[in-house]
């Protein structure tokens, strides 16, 4: 079962780091770099977590897709997080705040609401079998940032999201996933979703 973002001690989000450390991005550089691309730029981001096993099979996938797609600018970033006595649960990456399901202080809940406007607008309905996975049987905080969490950008409008990857990956006999379904999963989608709304994490405080 994939980990949540929460108050479970088995938390399903980002995956690890990938091919160089350039490509290992803090939220607030995501924000940034969403925030300010051109209309024509793609981005694709892979939110991920170093105790989550789906993001571990995927790695050495996203590096040779890396590799073999450099007109595709892919981030990787991580929502590690460790106790900390005066805030709770403090992410690694201080750029995200604290795990607390409170949009005020916590960027991947503010982040969880605009999928959620998403997921409501383009009319997709998650299921488990889905390329987005509904987790609000597991947690009251986080419904859509399961790891690992995959953003697909152009220019500043997300045109496909994923949390359910390897649902929808071929596997052989022996459980490694086939490349060629990775790589086609990938890909950007020909018909974009109904959804034009700039991207702007402010509104979901």
């Amino acid at each position: 079962m994939k980990k949540k973002i929460a108050m479970i001690s088995i938390l399903l989000l980002p995956l690890v780091s990938c091919a160089t450390n350039d490509n290992v991005i803090s939220f607030e550089e995501y924000v940034q770099i969403v925030t300010n691309a051109s209309c024509e730029q793609k981005n694709i981001f892979v939110f991920e977590s170093s105790s989550c096993p789906h993001c571990k099979k995927i790695k050495p996938l996203i590096n040779e897709y890396m590799k073999s797609n450099e007109d595709v600018n892919i981030y990787m970033l991580s929502v590690d997080y460790k106790y900390s006595i005066s805030m709770n649960y403090v992410y690694d990456d201080k750029t995200m705040g604290y795990l607390s399901g409170d949009s005020s202080n916590d960027c991947i809940k503010r982040l969880d609401n605009r999928i959620a406007k998403y997921v409501s607008e383009t009319k997709i309905i998650p299921s488990t079998e889905d390329i987005i996975f509904d987790g609000s049987v597991y947690s009251n905080y986080y419904i859509y940032t399961f790891t690992p969490l995959i953003l697909w950008y152009e220019g500043n409008i997300e045109v496909k999201i994923a949390n359910n990857v390897e649902k929808m990956l071929e596997q052989n006999d022996d459980g490694k996933i086939i490349y060629s379904s990775f790589e086609s999963f990938m890909a950007f989608p020909n018909e974009k979703p109904s959804w034009n709304q700039p991207f702007d994490l402010t509104s979901y405080k």
